[in-house]
C-alpha cells in the first residue's frame, strides 16, 4: 500500500493527459501539491473475483511505489486497469508502467 500522502482519495473528475497501453490506461494531471499521488481504478469488467480485482491493485501500487522518486512532484496519476492485467507479474507491469510515464 502506498503511503497515505501518495494516495489520491478521489479519483473521478480528474482531467489530464491520457496514455494507453494493453494493460492499462493512465490519467496524468497537475495538482498543487509538492507530492505526486495515485489512484488505481480495478472494476468488476476486469474480474468478477474480488481476490483477483484486489491483488491487481496491490501489484499497481507495488509498482507505483518504486517509481515515485523518478515520477516527480506535483501529479496526479489515475491507473485504469484492464483485463489483461491480472495475468501479468509484477516486473512485467512495473515496466510497462515504467515506460508508459517516460
Amino acid at each position: 500500500m502506498l503511503k497515505k500522502e501518495n494516495r489520491l482519495k478521489k479519483v473521478a473528475g480528474t482531467k489530464g493527459k491520457v496514455i494507453e497501453t494493453p494493460l492499462f490506461n493512465i490519467k496524468i494531471s497537475k495538482s498543487g501539491e509538492k507530492v505526486s499521488r495515485f489512484g488505481f481504478v480495478v472494476s468488476k469488467k476486469v474480474s468478477k473475483k474480488a481476490v483477483l480485482r484486489n491483488k491487481t491493485k496491490r501489484v499497481l501500487a507495488q509498482s507505483a511505489r518504486e517509481l515515485l522518486k523518478s515520477l516527480g512532484e506535483g501529479k496526479n496519476v489515475i491507473v485504469y486497469a484492464k483485463k489483461l492485467l491480472t495475468f501479468k507479474q509484477l516486473e512485467e507491469v512495473k515496466k510497462s508502467l515504467q515506460e508508459a510515464l517516460k
